[in-house]
C-alpha cells in the first residue's frame, strides 16, 4: 500500500486481517459485529462505545484488532428510546424522499442488519402497515435520493459509469445500481474494506459480473471499458488507472473528512481528470473533523465546477452536501468562494 493511504482514522485493522475471511460464521451477520465498525451508523446511535474514535481505548474499534466478532447489536430493536430515534429519522426521510422511493429501496437482509418495526400510515388508504427499517439504511436511502434526483436532470437514461471513493460496505453503491441497472460502478477503498464490499455486493447481486485488482493487473485498463462488467472493486490508488473524462458520476460520502489533506489533494487531482464533461461530483462531508482539522471548505475544488446543490444535511447537520457539475471553462464564482462562508470561520 502506498504511504499515506491510511489516516489515523483507518489504521484500525489487524495485520492478520485475513483470518476474518477464514471464519464463515461471522459474515452472514457482519452488520451486527466488528466487521462493519466504522462504516455502519447503527453502532454510533445504538451501541455504547460506537461513537468513540478508533484511537480511544474504550472504542469498539479495538474488537476487530482482537478478532472479536461477537454480536454487538440485536437482530430486532425493542428498546423504546432506540425505536423513537429510528421512527424520527424514518418520518423525515419519508417526507423528503416520498413513501414510494423509500419503500422501494429498503435494504434486503444481507449481513443481518438490526431492524425496528415501524408502523407506517399508507398515504392512499386507511390501513396501517408495520415495516422493518434499519437506521443506517435510511441514511443511505436519503443519499441515494439526493444524488439520483440531481443526475436525472442530466442523464435521462441513467448514468453509465460511477466511481465511489470510500464506499463503506457497499450499501449506497447497491442502491445506485438498482436505480441505474446498466451502470458500471467502480468502488475505491482500503483493501480491507474492499473485502467487506465483495461479500455484500456479491450476495446482493449474484447475477452481476465483478472485477478486482487482480483483473486490473492481468488485463490492464481495458476492464474499465468492458460492457460485461457491473462492479469493479479496487484499492484507492488504482484511481490512477481510470481513463480520463470517462466517469459521469463521482461520489464521496463522509470519508474524505477522515483522510489526510495530502490524500484529499491526491483524490481531487484524479477526480478533476476522470470526470466527464458535464459529469457530476457528489461530496457529502463534515464541516470540521478532528484530528487533523479537515474542513470541507478547504477541499481543493478547481474552478471548473458549477454548483448544483449546496446545503447542510437535513439528517446530519454537521455534514455539508455539495453536488457540482464539471464544466469546460472556469466559473466566475467558484466552489471555493461559495464555501468560504461555511463554518469553521
Amino acid at each position: 500500500m502506498p504511504p499515506g493511504q491510511k489516516s489515523v482514522h483507518w489504521d484500525v485493522f489487524p495485520k492478520d486481517y485475513d483470518k476474518a475471511f477464514q471464519n464463515n460464521e461471522i459474515w452472514p451477520v457482519f452488520l451486527r459485529n466488528a466487521l462493519s465498525i466504522g462504516f455502519n451508523d447503527d453502532f454510533v446511535s445504538l451501541c455504547e462505545g460506537g461513537n468513540l474514535p478508533p484511537y480511544d481505548a474504550n472504542s469498539l474499534w479495538h474488537l476487530r484488532l482482537d478478532h472479536d466478532y461477537r454480536s454487538l447489536l440485536p437482530p430486532k430493536i425493542t428498546a423504546d428510546n432506540q425505536i423513537q430515534i429510528i421512527q424520527k429519522v424514518f418520518k423525515v426521510v419519508i417526507e423528503i424522499c416520498g413513501a414510494d422511493f423509500v419503500l422501494e429501496n429498503l435494504t434486503p437482509l444481507i449481513g443481518s442488519p438490526c431492524l425496528a418495526d415501524i408502523t407506517f400510515d399508507q398515504p392512499i388508504s386507511t390501513e396501517r402497515t408495520v415495516i422493518q427499517v434499519n437506521l443506517h439504511d435510511l441514511i443511505l436511502i436519503y443519499y441515494a435520493w439526493q444524488i439520483d434526483r440531481v443526475i436525472q436532470h442530466y442523464y435521462l437514461n441513467g448514468v453509465m459509469n460511477i466511481v465511489e471513493i470510500g464506499s463503506g460496505f457497499g450499501g449506497l453503491a447497491a442502491k445506485l445500481k438498482d436505480l441505474n441497472p446498466r451502470a458500471k460502478i467502480i468502488l475505491l477503498d482500503l483493501p480491507e474494506v474492499t473485502g467487506v464490499q465483495t461479500y455484500y455486493l456479491q450476495q446482493r447481486f449474484p447475477e452481476c459480473n465483478f472485477n478486482f485488482f487482480e483483473d486490473l493487473k492481468e488485463r490492464g485498463d481495458c476492464i474499465f471499458n468492458d460492457p460485461n462488467v457491473d462492479f469493479i472493486l479496487l484499492p484507492g490508488w488504482a484511481i490512477e488507472n481510470i481513463p480520463k473524462k470517462s466517469i459521469e458520476l463521482v461520489i464521496n460520502t463522509r470519508s474524505m473528512m477522515e483522510m489526510t489533506m495530502p490524500t484529499i489533494d491526491y483524490y481531487f487531482k484524479h477526480i478533476h481528470r476522470i470526470t466527464a464533461s458535464k459529469g457530476v461530483f457528489a461530496c457529502f462531508n463534515r464541516y470540521l473533523k478532528n484530528p487533523g482539522s479537515i474542513c470541507i471548505k478547504n477541499f481543493p475544488f478547481d474552478k471548473k465546477w458549477k454548483i448544483l446543490l449546496s446545503q447542510s444535511s437535513v439528517l446530519q447537520s454537521h455534514i455539508h452536501e455539495i453536488i457540482v457539475q464539471r464544466t469546460a471553462f472556469a466559473q466566475k464564482f467558484t466552489v471555493s468562494q461559495a464555501m468560504g462562508s461555511l463554518i469553521p470561520f
